[in-house]
């Protein structure tokens, strides 16, 4: 045995108190060390690469989520146009229209064409009217069909019309249409017997999506690869490769029948990790997923680049062993403070809780005598403390991140409305709304389309988070079913039969549904158990609309709703509210009313949408001042402004 061991070993058995200080410090010391090496050695390289694959599947995932995103966003563009295009498809005017339409409504298409069955078209013949972006911004249309280039042979037509069902194309250099690498989504049409007539098609450039997918960088050395179905590289780090050369030609395989079958996995299974050879990169890990196409992504994360991250573990092996000397330190100094001042030290430590230091450490006491009573009785004193302290922060903390998450659905909410005040050469509109809680069950809406004016205000029975998606969904649906239908019984009839058929907790919508004519004057318009519209006059005479009596809308499906019309003189404006208005109550608990509502409206002074307005809020303000809010309240002005003012 050493000398030095010898030393210490004798010191123990003398029984001397420094003999057993040095001797526990010495084997804690090397049973952290040894304990610490352990655990690198065992478990490093399996972290490592459990970390390296997890960061290169999250970053994958985003990637696959923020693409398809943008997919399903062309998808449902191509599906919103299918409609325009059957009730046109003998107007070659309003065809080419649509295709620029559907350019200017998607950033993220870049052509889009209508390619019709020959004898399908309004020529009778093949006609194919297409617009794409050119290279200034501007747009142009053509007619693909020409003597060079017969669409009807294009994978983009034959492929979806023989399958029957929308398709993502396979990359390619469209020659003859936009002249770039893109890949096409096909959407086949058909008319009212079922015949199919057309194909509707969207472009998609994919110059964005190489950069995109290149940046994706988990590590300085990692590379990224795009394969379409039939194995081309769509985005390779080698601008050699893209188009030119497949998965199974790629110098990854070189001869090489295991590697081969890794490629054959990737192109089948789906989700996936590998581990590659790449003669340029050495061994390399492949996290890969498809597409909703069926194109898969590959991130290959070279070796080199992934353990690099041992000389980190290795400072904090560093780190963990000075760390723990540093804690023995601690220990030994307060051991030998607790032998010969326990005292002093709970006096110091009394003060220090005092002072709010409720997390502060006890001195440790061996003996089972007055001094460890003492010592326990101040662990439970502090114990409780802190336990209280604990729970009073995480009382606040939920409360704090409760409050977060309904002011962002707050701003959510209004963000979703139009703007709040807004005007064209024939009218001029503001409106305002103030939800009872963060969010609310009002609603209202406006856009203009084909020379007449949309609109809408609603108002769901309830409050709060429910109502507020309610809500969201009426808006939603009146902005889809007010682009396919112009009449607005018929607007009502289809958000109801939607509302309805899913309607678990039975709340319903009080909904008016208007569509101005900007030309004649002509008001359509339908109301869905709503507070009635009131026509305020240039001359300041104020009257209100008739109204059929229909039910709210979502209470139960296949309802049909009884449509009114009337014509709106040039200078007058149609002023909505929900009943938040009317039954908005003072601190006698009396109700504002109707009548009250009439007078402000007579004594605006002005029928501006933005004056009646503000005049509305302003009195109903002053009339409920003291109380509490118990309703959403809003409130809609239209001016159908006179041609002078244009």
């Amino acid at each position: 045995m050493p000398d030095n061991l010898q030393r210490l070993y004798s010191l123990k058995l003398s029984g001397s108190f420094s003999a057993r200080l040095s001797f526990y410090i010495l084997l804690i010391t090397a049973v952290l060390f040894l304990s610490a090496n352990g655990v690198v050695a065992v478990f490093s390289h399996t972290i490592i690469r459990e970390e390296a694959t997890r960061n290169a599947t999250s970053q994958l995932k985003s990637t696959i989520n923020s693409i398809e995103t943008i997919m399903n966003g062309i998808e449902a563009t191509v599906k919103t146009l299918e409609w325009a295009v059957y009730e046109n498809r003998d107007d070659e005017e309003e065809l080419y229209r649509i295709t620029r339409e559907c350019l200017k409504s998607n950033p993220d298409i870049c052509g889009c064409a209508i390619a019709f069955e020959p004898g399908k078209s309004p020529t009778k013949k093949e006609f194919a009217p297409y617009s794409c972006y050119r290279e200034d911004g501007s747009i142009e249309s053509k007619d693909l069909f020409t003597d060079v280039y017969d669409y009807k042979l294009s994978d983009w037509y034959m492929i979806p019309k023989l399958l029957d069902k929308k398709y993502w194309t396979d990359p390619y250099y469209d020659e003859g249409g936009a002249e770039m690498i893109m890949t096409t989504f096909s959407r086949p049409l058909y008319d009212e017997n079922g015949e199919f007539y057309a194909i509707l098609t969207a472009d998609m450039d994919l110059r964005w999506l190489s950069d995109y997918i290149l940046s994706i960088k988990p590590y300085t050395n990692a590379q990224t690869w795009l394969v379409a179905s039939n194995g081309a590289f769509v985005v390779h780090q080698n601008p050699d490769y893209i188009m030119n050369c497949t998965i199974f030609t790629n110098p990854l395989i070189d001869g090489n029948a295991e590697q081969i079958d890794i490629i054959r996995k990737v192109m089948a299974d789906g989700w996936g990790t590998e581990t590659v050879e790449l003669p340029s990169g050495g061994r390399s890990y492949m996290v890969f997923a498809p597409l909703k196409n069926g194109w898969p992504i590959a991130i290959l994360c070279p070796f080199r680049d992934v353990f690099r991250k041992t000389t980190q573990m290795s400072l904090i092996l560093l780190s963990v062993t000075l760390l723990g000397l540093l804690i023995l330190f601690v220990l030994c100094v307060v051991t030998i403070r607790r032998l010969t001042r326990p005292l002093s030290d709970f006096s110091e430590s009394a003060i220090s809780i005092a002072g709010g230091n409720f997390n502060n450490k006890l001195p440790e006491i061996g003996s089972r005598d007055e001094m460890w009573k003492l010592r326990e009785s101040f662990s439970a004193m502090q114990s409780s403390l802190v336990q209280r302290i604990e729970d009073l922060k995480n009382a606040t903390a939920a409360r704090e991140r409760i409050d977060s998450e309904l002011n962002i659905a707050r701003n959510i909410q209004l963000s979703m409305l139009p703007r709040g005040f807004g005007g064209t050469d024939d009218i001029l509109i503001k409106a305002v709304m103030h939800p009872a809680k963060e969010v609310g069950g009002d609603l209202y809406d406006y856009f203009e389309k084909d020379g007449r004016l949309y609109f809408c205000i609603g108002d769901v029975s309830g409050k709060g988070v429910p109502a507020s998606m309610i809500m969201a969904i009426t808006r939603s649906a009146f902005r889809y079913v007010a682009g396919l239908l112009s009449e607005p019984h018929r607007i009502m009839k289809e958000i109801n039969d939607s509302l309805a058929e899913n309607n678990e907790n039975n709340l319903f919508v009080t909904l008016f549904i208007g569509v101005l004519d900007l030309e004649s004057g002509e008001l359509k318009y339908c109301n869905g158990g709503h507070t009635p519209m009131y026509l305020v006059r240039s001359d300041g005479s104020v009257s209100t609309l008739e109204q059929e009596k229909n039910i709210a809308v979502g209470i139960f499906g296949g309802y049909e709703f009884k449509g009114q019309s009337v014509t709106v003189e040039r200078g007058a404006t149609m002023f909505m509210y929900t009943d938040g208005v009317t039954e908005a109550e003072n601190t006698a608990l009396e109700l504002y009313g109707d009548e009250r509502l009439g007078n402000a409206l007579l004594g605006a002074g002005s029928n501006v949408p933005g004056c009646l307005v503000d005049t509305v809020i302003s009195d109903m303000a002053g009339y409920a001042a003291g109380a509490e809010q118990n309703d959403d309240v809003t409130v809609l002005a239209i001016m159908y402004r006179k041609l002078e003012a244009k």
